[in-house]
C-alpha cells in the first residue's frame, strides 16, 4: 500500500471484500469488532455511514446493512480496530472477584472497568470498590 509522508511503523489495516448478490443484507466478518465505527464500510466506491447504512449482530461479528448492496457493487470493509478477547490471553482464575483485589490493592489505586451500556472505559478507586 502507497503511503504519503513516512510508512505507520506498528499496526496495520485489514481488508475484507464482500461479494454482493442485491438481495443478501447480512455478512460475516473476518474479524470481531468492538463497535459499527470501528470499520469502514464502502458500496461502489460511497463510503457508507454507522448505524444509517449498516450495523452489527452477533457481538460484532457480523455487518448488516439497511439495504442489500447492487450485485455490481463492489463492497469492502476496513478494519479500524479489532475487538481482542482477553480469554485467549488469561488463563482461567488470573482474575478473581473483587474482594481479593480490594485486599491487595491500596485504597489510592484504580482499575479500568469497561462499561458496555456506554461502550467507554471508567476509571475506578479501589476505595470504592464493594465485595
Amino acid at each position: 500500500m502507497a503511503y504519503l509522508g513516512r510508512q505507520p511503523t506498528y499496526g496495520a489495516f485489514e481488508k475484507q471484500s464482500l461479494t454482493a448478490d442485491g438481495s443478501t443484507t447480512t455478512f460475516t466478518l473476518n474479524y470481531t469488532v468492538g463497535s459499527s465505527s470501528s470499520i469502514l464500510v464502502s458500496v461502489a466506491g460511497v463510503h457508507q455511514e454507522p448505524e444509517v447504512a449498516y450495523n452489527l449482530a452477533a457481538g460484532g461479528t457480523q455487518l448488516v446493512f439497511s439495504e442489500a448492496p447492487a450485485s455490481s457493487a463492489t463492497v469492502f470493509v476496513m478494519f479500524l480496530g479489532v475487538a481482542y478477547d482477553a480469554g485467549e490471553l488469561l488463563s482461567s482464575g488470573t482474575i478473581t472477584n473483587k474482594t481479593e483485589l480490594a485486599e491487595t490493592a491500596a485504597a489510592d489505586d484504580y482499575v479500568l472497568i469497561y462499561d458496555t451500556s456506554e461502550g467507554t472505559l471508567k476509571k475506578i478507586s479501589v476505595a470504592n470498590l464493594t465485595a
